[in-house]
This record gives C-alpha cells, sequence and structure tokens, in this order.
C-alpha cells in the first residue's frame, strides 16, 4: 500500500502495518498495546536485547544505549522524545529535564523604578536584593529570592507506545 494511499483513507480506518514499507529503525508511534510483527515495542528505560532475536535492529544501533554489543544490545527508552539534529543538540544526545531548579544567574533581573509622591518623596527602592515600598504611613519590605524548589518543566503530551521496525 503506498503513502498515498494511506493518506486518502478515511478517518478511522485501520492500516495494517506489514502492509507497507518501513525501513529498519523506522518509528511508529501508537495506542496499541502489543508490537505487531516486526516491530518491537519499546519499553520505559530501554532494555538490553538478545541481538540474535533483533538482528538488523542490533547491527543498526549497535551498543549505544547500552549491551556487550557481542550477543545482547540496548533499544531505545520509549521516553525520550524524538527530534531531529540541531546546532545546539547532535543526533543521538540527549537533552531537556521534566522539572528544573532557576540558578540565579537564570532568573532574570528585577528592576524597580522609583516614583514620586506629589510631596516629592519616593514611593518605592530596591536596597540590598528587597524592594521596599513606602506610602507614607507605613513602608514594607519585600524579598526577592525564591524557594529554591524545582518546578514543572513538562510540555504539555499524549503518551503513547513507540514503536520501533526490526
Amino acid at each position: 500500500m503506498s503513502a498515498a494511499a494511506v493518506e486518502s483513507m478515511p478517518a478511522g480506518d485501520v492500516v495494517n502495518l506489514s502492509s507497507l514499507s518501513f525501513f529498519t529503525g523506522s518509528y511508529v508511534f501508537s495506542e496499541a498495546a502489543a508490537a505487531p510483527a516486526g516491530w518491537y515495542l519499546l519499553k520505559t528505560g530501554g532494555a538490553i536485547e538478545k541481538i540474535s532475536d533483533y538482528p538488523n535492529l542490533a547491527a543498526l544501533i549497535g551498543n549505544r544505549y547500552g549491551g556487550d554489543g557481542v550477543t545482547t544490545f540496548g533499544t531505545p527508552p520509549a521516553e525520550y522524545v524524538l527530534a531531529g539534529p540541531s546546532a545546539a543538540h547532535a543526533l543521538w544526545n540527549l537533552y531537556g529535564e521534566e522539572t528544573h531548579t532557576l540558578a540565579d544567574a537564570e532568573i532574570p533581573p528585577v528592576t524597580v523604578g522609583e516614583g514620586t509622591n506629589n510631596d516629592g518623596s519616593t514611593s518605592s527602592a530596591f536596597l540590598d536584593g528587597r524592594i521596599v515600598l513606602t506610602d507614607h504611613a507605613a513602608t514594607s519590605t519585600v524579598a526577592i529570592n525564591g524557594g529554591g524548589g524545582a518546578h514543572n518543566n513538562l510540555q504539555p503530551t499524549h503518551r503513547v507506545n513507540v514503536f520501533i521496525k526490526t
């Protein structure tokens, strides 16, 4: 079945992967629970498999993801987001993180302007890492520092199973 035939199918039709041509190492994303013949369901964290069970896939990826390269090889972890190489991120390198604690250098600088009241007094100032607010009746100090905890860094995501052609 050609790619054009697949594209012209009505929504909801099922395509048998064995009727399409894929090269070893191709990925398919699906909500299917089990891998069809000729495909391998990637596992969270990757897995070590016998080269004899998946010789073509083992020859393609070698021991890049683990294994001894003689009798075993590692499969890519399913949770990695698949993206092409870029100037900042080479092919096969891992990058990104689910949570991240900001370092001081990653926090944008805070600029507090000084306003002048009708009587000429200053209404706010920046002093020793604090914002000082004055309203003639009272002075309030607001510290500018965080709690040091990590924040969620995940993009909205729909999790599906990832299959790789063997």
